[in-house]
């Protein structure tokens, strides 16, 4: 704004609590006002300045874009704002000015105000953006912990500070920097003190004074501190010996930056978990391929004996029982290798489908392959979900009557034309069930015409060891969620589907020419 009176210019000297100053085009000092923070903000004292250039008392550089800003603002008759640095009787800090020209003088009101403050806080924030990185690269908690007091150090200015994780009800200490004292990271209860109470509330606490506090002090020199709680993993502390050392600002760093910390150690712990599952998996793995399997090699060697030397009706479920437990064993181990990591290529479903196919006890059902495109996936994952979703259909759906539809075509006759690409995908049964594999536009889908699936908790369905059949075990259908889960793909069952069951799986990439 333009200043046309004196109490306009007033007015202003009451709103910037640093300095206001009438500056001529000369670059020369007509009056100087401190503001509410005195004269520390000034690097002279009001007297001393006026009557003198910006050259008189600045270095040049900076003299000579202040008197640059004056000339300009005097010749354009619109104010502007310029940020700068300088060495004041305060030490070095940080000022934002509003330069506005007085109308009709060749005069500009230059008013600042110490924004040191903020320049800390946002080269603060940036500095802990960019120590970001660092945090999440650490390879485990007690390298988070010691990053982290490094930055509180390095960018918190946080000289004596400390990080305590949670261990059978303790705060032990993890990481201290160099400055604190060693007798001063004593072991605390989660019940006990200022640390305690951060962790167990979750709230963080700012405290001007230690020695107003109930707080029990091995150390009385400290005499100001903050607590900022890392989740549910224990503490960050700070301590200083000066009361009121830490500000609503240094707290608001803190815990911007111990969030990160939060957030790192929970990456950590989350993934050290899928590493000991992972190991177990592999254990159960060993035991389901040696354990299981070789007692089973044994038995069916017996029973082939036993069948060369009588001839029993009980021979026949014996063997029966013995495919079963083959299968649920191949399920088994199935289901504790779908964890392994997932290299995806081109695959022709329709080929893999048939090949799935060929392997699956089908009875009297047939498989009409309605699959034009290929699609990216894992081939080996993808044949598990194909041969669990056919092998469904098959045992669920061959003992039902099949859709209207399928007997009114076959009632009457259907003539409906069909390519003869397709008439060659179809696997012919007699009177069965028929599955259909058939593209979607972003993936493809599995459905017969059997008797559907009604009794049934949908959201349970692809949940391990769930099961509506008498005998079922469970673990087919989670498989094939398993797979899909590994790709990046939904599976789900068309609720809308009416004449059997119909499994959609989408979110299926194709190959580029594709």
């Amino acid at each position: 704004m333009v200043v046309e009176t004196a109490a306009t210019f007033e007015a202003l000297v009451d709103v910037y609590a640093g300095a206001v100053f009438v500056v001529d085009r000369e670059g020369r000092y007509r009056e100087v006002i401190e503001g509410s923070e005195g004269s520390d903000v000034l690097y002279d004292l009001p007297e001393s300045l006026t009557g003198q250039e910006f050259r008189d008392v600045l270095p040049p550089e900076t003299a000579e874009r202040f008197h640059r800003v004056v000339r300009e603002a005097i010749d354009s008759g619109t104010p502007s704002i310029v940020e700068y640095e300088l060495e004041v009787q305060a030490g070095h800090r940080w000022f934002e000015a509003t330069v506005s020209p007085i109308e009709d003088e060749e005069l500009v009101v230059w008013a600042a105000r110490d924004v040191t403050e903020r320049k800390q806080y946002e080269r603060a924030l940036a500095a802990l953006h960019e120590a970001g990185p660092r945090l999440t690269a650490s390879d485990s908690v007690a390298d988070v912990c010691e990053e982290a007091i490094y930055a509180a150090e390095t960018i918190l200015d946080f000289d004596q500070s400390m990080i305590a994780l949670e261990r059978d009800g303790v705060l032990q200490a993890e990481a201290t920097s160099e400055q604190l004292p060693a007798d001063a990271t004593t072991t605390v209860p989660i019940d006990d003190g200022i640390a305690g109470r951060t962790y167990r509330t979750g709230e963080s606490y700012l405290t001007p004074d230690l020695a107003e506090t109930d707080a029990a002090l091995d150390h009385v020199e400290f005499r100001a501190g903050l607590s900022v709680p890392i989740g549910d993993h224990g503490v960050f502390q700070a301590v200083a010996e000066r009361p009121d050392a830490f500000d609503e600002t240094d707290l608001e760093l803190a815990e911007l930056f111990v969030g990160q910390v939060d957030a790192t150690i929970t990456r950590l712990e989350h993934e050290r978990a899928l590493e000991r599952q992972n190991e177990r998996l592999d254990e159960f793995a060993s035991i389901v391929s040696h354990d299981l399997r070789n007692p089973l090699t044994v038995a069916n060697g017996r029973l082939e004996l036993a069948a060369e030397e009588c001839d029993s009706e009980h021979l026949e479920h014996v063997a029966d029982a013995h495919d079963r437990m083959q299968g649920l064993i191949d399920d088994l181990l199935t289901l504790a290798q779908s964890g392994e990591d997932v290299a995806v290529e081109p695959v022709d479903l329709a080929h893999l489908v048939r090949e799935c196919w060929q392997l699956i006890e089908t009875e009297d059902a047939t498989l009409d392959v309605a699959v034009e495109r290929p699609i990216e996936a894992n081939r080996t994952q993808l044949r598990q979900l194909l041969e669990n979703l056919l092998g469904n259909a098959v045992e669920h759906g061959s003992t039902g009557p099949g859709s209207q539809a399928r007997q009114d075509a076959v009632e009457h006759g259907s003539t409906s034309p069909r390519s003869q690409a397709h008439e060659d995908a179809v696997e012919h049964g007699d009177d069965g069930v028929t599955i259909t594999v058939g593209d979607l536009e972003d993936g493809f889908y599995v459905e017969d015409d059997g008797p559907g699936i009604d009794d049934v908790d949908r959201d349970r369905l692809f949940e391990a060891g769930y099961s509506s059949a008498d005998g079922g075990t469970g673990i087919g259908l989670h498989i094939v969620g398993s797979v899909a889960e590994r790709h990046g793909w939904t599976v789900e069952l068309d609720e809308e589907y009416e004449d059997g069951a119909r499994f959609e799986i989408t979110g299926v990439e194709r190959p580029d020419e594709y």
